[in-house]
């Protein structure tokens, strides 16, 4: 919400169209998973403009010296083998997701997906491949070479499909 008010021509625009396009690859009833508190403010509007999807709320914590990640929860008891989309904006190196994904399998989830819009993806896709069914992006951040298991929607087609 900050970077729109400090640029000049700046359009913003919403993940709805670019998880829209996910979910009809899924092709799978799924939940949406909000791995945390950043993520929370704009995964209930997501929710109900993809026609009232369930919402499943995570946190995690950081270690601020270290950066390190630990106490992933998950704030349902039992997801009964439930397919899961993990939606948020950015991924660098992985480890928010990949420690959701073990806390989420625990809890019974089926399938997991992870929709990130800016994908940094610093680590690679090795680690993350072993945790995710599929793994969607946009190319606001680079392009990527052509891989199994993950699937890059280019923005201009997410920019066109907004104004039809």
């Amino acid at each position: 919400d900050v970077t729109p008010a400090l640029l000049n021509n700046c359009e913003v625009i919403s993940n709805h169209t670019f998880i829209q396009q996910v979910l009809e690859q899924i092709q799978e009833e799924v939940v949406l998973v909000s791995p945390d508190g950043g993520a929370l403010k704009k995964i209930y509007p997501l929710a109900q403009y993809l026609g009232d999807l369930e919402v499943i709320e995570c946190s995690k914590k950081r270690n601020t010296k270290t950066g390190q990640l630990s106490d992933f929860q998950v704030y349902i008891n039992d997801l009964k083998a439930k397919n899961c989309l993990i939606v948020d904006d950015i991924c660098d190196g992985g480890r928010t997701f990949i420690g959701l994904a073990e806390s989420l399998k625990k809890k019974g989830t089926n399938q997991l997906y992870l929709a990130v819009s800016h994908g940094i993806f610093s680590r690679g896709f090795e680690e993350l491949t072993q945790h995710f069914a599929h793994i969607f992006t946009t190319d606001a951040f680079r392009d990527l070479e052509e891989m199994e298991g993950v699937t890059q929607i280019p923005l201009r087609a997410l920019m066109d499909r907004n104004t039809d």
